[in-house]
């Protein structure tokens, strides 16, 4: 009975230290804070991700405390490929906006492992404000590069931050995977209840 109770004693601990979603907001601070306004390419390193800028241009807000925010430069097809050393994590939301509210541009994320695209979401942003817009296709599809293509309807500009990144799906093999956590709880209830059972019947 010892063994039964420490082991349940065990599963509980286990399940509580299962760990929960690390959702990471990729907002660019960091590249504007060392590159400024302007034409960007090349890779960067934001919160444990690369980002690998290909014909893009990093902007501000109009807002009185303007945030950094990323377009594709006019007239070109770029494109902003985020990874994270290789390990998988999973696309949650961007943030969109435009510069005219008639004119909506659409932006495409691409979510691939390896070679494998393994599906992609658009999202039609018509208001100069800021819209959050969530995973779709994308949504709990664990991926190891993000690749984002803003459009420039009619030349206009469409920008994008906050790309929210969940890296808990990554978790070092000594952890436990978040899955797993309801099967521990549940063993764990199983053998008090069995537990209390076998108390009851000697009592």
């Amino acid at each position: 009975m010892h063994r039964l109770k420490s082991a349940a004693a065990a599963a509980l601990l286990m399940a509580a230290a299962a760990p929960a979603s690390a959702l990471t907001v990729i907002d660019f601070e960091g590249v504007g804070a060392s590159e400024g306004v302007g034409d960007i390419a090349g890779t960067f390193a934001e919160d444990g991700f690369t980002l690998d800028f290909d014909r893009m241009f990093l902007g501000q807000g109009s807002s009185s405390t303007p945030t950094y925010e990323v377009e594709r430069q006019g007239g070109t097809t770029g494109t902003l490929t985020l990874t994270r050393g290789g390990d998988p994590f999973l696309f949650s939301s961007v943030d969109r906006r435009i510069e005219v509210s008639t004119i909506p541009a659409d932006i495409t994320l691409e979510g691939y492992s390896g070679a494998a695209l393994l599906g992609a979401d658009t999202f039609t942003s018509a208001s100069p404000d800021d819209a959050t817009f969530e995973a779709v296709a994308l949504a709990g599809v664990a991926i190891d590069r993000l690749v984002i293509r803003p459009d420039r309807t009619a030349g206009l500009l469409g920008a994008f931050d906050a790309v929210v990144l969940d890296a808990s799906v990554g978790a070092p093999s000594s952890d436990i995977p978040a899955p797993a956590a309801g099967g521990l709880l549940a063993a764990a209830l199983g053998g008090l209840a069995l537990l209390r059972r076998r108390r009851r019947a000697r009592g």
